[in-house]
């Protein structure tokens, strides 16, 4: 079984640089950037947006200092429910997660104002997202046995970010990362699948998050059967 990628070398260069950045000193807040330690291969690899502070997660008690933490062997409940929804699917795959932006913040409203902000922040987050996107590059093209079996990204503000609502014929919007996703053929009873001709033939399904309720989804009983449609879409792949 080939050994987890460990993401500090292909992230810490490029992170290191931008929060030591004269520009991004009042974007930080003060905190240093976070990221999980590594990526199991063969992983279904859950995408969020960015990891919530919590003081007693700083290193040595030191809010700037980077945090690097294990998400399978001490998980929080955020993790936790993803790891039960996927244990529920098939209790053989491994599990892994990843944000697309590395600031530690709680309150995605604080993210997405400083993101939209037409000021550095937009520039800083673009920044983040161009390393998130090098490294699931890196990570799709991996041989068969080591890159992500799918990728469900469970966040809007996410799948956002990434460019899966941005449209050509709305200028007006921002397309961040400005990906593509191609629908693929899949049934009724199931959540679509995608293809990101970036990310090679590494199924993406797009769904709401595993803790609270969505604005559309806003009740435990739809948010549990498209929850039950990506289970079903996730079997038949995997």
């Amino acid at each position: 079984m080939p050994e987890s990628l460990a993401l500090s070398p292909r992230l810490a260069p490029g992170l290191t640089a931008l929060w030591q950045s004269e520009n991004s000193q009042s974007l930080t807040q003060g905190r240093g950037y976070a990221h999980p330690a590594a990526v199991p291969p063969g992983a279904v690899l859950f995408v969020g947006l960015a990891t919530s502070y919590n003081q007693t997660q700083n290193v040595n008690g030191d809010p700037a200092a980077p945090l690097v933490f294990d998400v399978t062997d001490n998980p929080g409940a955020f993790y936790r429910r993803e790891m039960d929804f996927l244990a529920a699917v098939s209790p053989r795959l491994p599990y892994g997660h990843l944000d697309v932006l590395y600031q530690r913040e709680s309150d995605p409203k604080v993210l997405q104002a400083a993101l939209y902000d037409d000021g550095p922040g937009a520039a800083f987050g673009t920044a983040q997202l161009q390393l998130t996107h090098d490294l699931l590059t890196h990570l799709t093209h991996l041989p068969p046995d080591q890159r992500p079996r799918a990728l469900v990204v469970a966040n809007r503000l996410a799948q956002e970010l990434l460019g899966y609502f941005h449209n050509d014929a709305t200028p007006t919007a921002r397309p961040w990362l400005g990906l593509t996703f191609t629908e693929q053929p899949g049934l009724p009873d199931e959540e679509p699948f995608y293809r990101c001709e970036a990310w090679g033939m590494v199924p993406v399904l797009f769904t709401v998050p595993f803790s609270g309720l969505s604005e559309r989804y806003n009740t435990p009983d739809k948010k549990a059967k498209k929850h039950a449609r990506l289970a079903a879409t996730l079997k038949r792949l995997l």
